[in-house]
């Protein structure tokens, strides 16, 4: 799997595993960030929501919300801090190891 795809496509489950792994190694107050997309929560059109669709049909994983992400990296161990929008579809997530 290449690093951009180690959170994004593997079920929830897995994204946890690997996580945990990057906690592990980390001290508290350790920062991991992650440029995904983020799933508008609103009716508007978005890349995102065309690609978890996508995924849907030909992969295990998906697309997630902002509340999403905050639930993944939480059972991690780290608290979601924020989410910057970027000029593209994707945005950069930032986690903050408790």
């Amino acid at each position: 799997m290449a690093p951009a795809d180690t959170v994004r496509f593997p079920p929830d489950d897995e994204c946890v595993r690997i996580l945990d792994n990057v906690r592990a190694a980390g001290t508290p107050g350790a920062r991991v960030r992650a440029v995904e997309f983020v799933v508008p929560t609103g009716p508007e059109p978005h890349m995102a929501k065309m690609m978890d669709l996508a995924m849907l049909a030909m992969a295990t994983g998906k697309e997630r919300t902002e509340p999403e992400w905050q639930a993944l990296f939480a059972r991690a161990g780290f608290r979601l801090e924020r989410v910057v929008p970027t000029p593209t579809p994707v945005s950069i997530l930032e986690a903050v190891a408790d």
